[in-house]
Parts: C-alpha cells; sequence; structure tokens
C-alpha cells in the first residue's frame, strides 16, 4: 500500500518515501510569497510617508506631552500638563484608569488654579472608588510664531 502526502513546507512532494522537487508549485508559492512582500513593502511605506507629513517624529513644530497622577481615593484631582517654554497648546486631552470610579469634570486649556491659559491643559477628576486611580492629561503643543 503506497502512501502519498503533500508537504508544503520546503515545497516538496513526498511520494512512497522518494523526495522529489516540484517546480511548478515552487514558482507559484515564490510568485505569492513576492506578491505579499510587495504589499507588506506598500504598507509601511504609507507608514512612514504618513508619518513625514505629520511630523510626529521630526518637525520640531509640535511636541505632544502628558501627566499621569494618582489620585487619591474619595479625592477630587487636577492634572496639569505644561508645554515647553516658547510653546503654546493646540488641543489636549486625558486617560483615566477606570470610567466606574474616576469622574472627569473637565478638560480644558487651564493653569488648574480656574485661569485659561494658552500654554497648559488641565483634566479636573473625582476618584469615587476605594483604591487610587491613575489620571494622564495629554497636551498638544505647537511652536508659537
Amino acid at each position: 500500500m503506497r502512501i502519498t502526502r503533500l508537504l508544503t513546507i520546503g515545497f516538496l512532494f513526498v511520494i512512497s518515501g522518494a523526495f522529489v522537487w516540484q517546480s511548478i508549485a515552487s514558482r507559484h508559492e515564490i510568485s505569492l510569497l513576492q506578491k505579499q512582500l510587495a504589499v507588506f513593502q506598500d504598507e509601511q511605506q504609507s507608514i512612514r510617508d504618513m508619518v513625514a507629513k505629520l511630523g510626529a517624529f521630526t518637525n520640531p513644530k509640535f511636541q505632544i506631552v502628558s501627566r499621569r497622577d494618582i489620585v487619591g481615593t474619595k479625592t477630587f484631582a487636577n492634572v496639569t500638563v505644561e508645554c515647553p517654554t516658547g510653546m503654546k497648546i493646540l488641543g489636549g486631552g486625558f486617560s483615566i484608569e477606570t470610567p466606574n470610579d474616576v469622574k472627569v469634570f473637565s478638560s480644558l486649556p487651564s493653569d488648574g488654579k480656574g485661569n485659561l491659559v494658552d500654554h497648559a491643559w488641565n483634566v479636573m477628576v473625582q476618584n469615587a472608588g476605594l483604591d487610587a486611580r491613575q489620571t494622564t492629561a495629554v497636551g498638544i503643543c505647537v511652536l508659537a510664531e
């Protein structure tokens, strides 16, 4: 009784215990791999182009800054992040650890003392939970020209 098996790894057939290279399957599979590689390279180039357009890593005209604070149980806190000297705040936001425990009351360009400013972003939160929780303020700063 002869057993015939196809091994896709290595592009070879095992027929009755004898190894026979199958060149047609090899060329076809290599062609598919080349197409997949071309798609991958195109996707990588697209990512590089997008980063270059946004200037996320090379453009000194803007910078993303953040500050993480631990908010104690049953307390309010202002988490404020400031832009470096010579930069102004363009926008901002926040990240909270547990939405069930941490409540956000405001997220705006403020110094955390009730004053609107052009160089900082403040997030005011309350931790109503029984454990300390994290809150992160994030600001997008641009070069003041």
